[in-house]
């Protein structure tokens, strides 16, 4: 980059070529002889620790206090598998990389949110439908 400084008036300005285009993904792909294996949140690829990041950075949210989450006002007390918690665990102290520590309850709610989001409603409509006919069998 070419920077030139011209007097004017008893001033100087500094006149600066003006800045390239960012690289598409794409345009980069194309330059490397990059393949495309799947993109980040399709339906082909489970969810990715990019999209957990993402979406905690997107949601985590402080006025003062510990960072909470947007529009997870409820708190629910669940159950989590024992080799559950200590990946939990490792993946709250790998998202120090965000603005705000996600505590490992604030990991757990997103892992579910984005696991949810990947079923429509009629599937979920569906599959409670199911649970119901074979709970109906098996009492029955």
């Amino acid at each position: 980059m070419k920077i030139v400084a011209r007097k004017s008036a008893g001033s100087r300005k500094i006149i600066a070529p003006r800045a390239q285009a960012a690289i598409t993904p794409d345009a980069f792909a194309e330059a490397f002889g990059a393949k495309t294996l799947g993109e980040i949140g399709d339906d082909t690829n489970p969810f990715s620790l990019l999209q957990l990041r993402d979406q905690l950075s997107k949601r985590l949210r402080s006025t003062g206090g510990r960072p909470a989450l947007e529009n997870a006002p409820d708190k629910w007390k669940i159950s989590v598998l024992e080799e559950d918690v200590e990946a939990i665990k490792r993946l709250s102290n790998m998202a120090e990389l965000i603005q705000y520590k996600p505590s490992p309850a604030q990991i757990a709610t997103m892992l579910i949110h984005m696991a949810l989001a990947r079923f429509s409603s009629g599937e979920i409509a569906s599959a409670a439908a199911g649970f119901r006919s074979a709970n109906e069998h098996r009492s029955g």
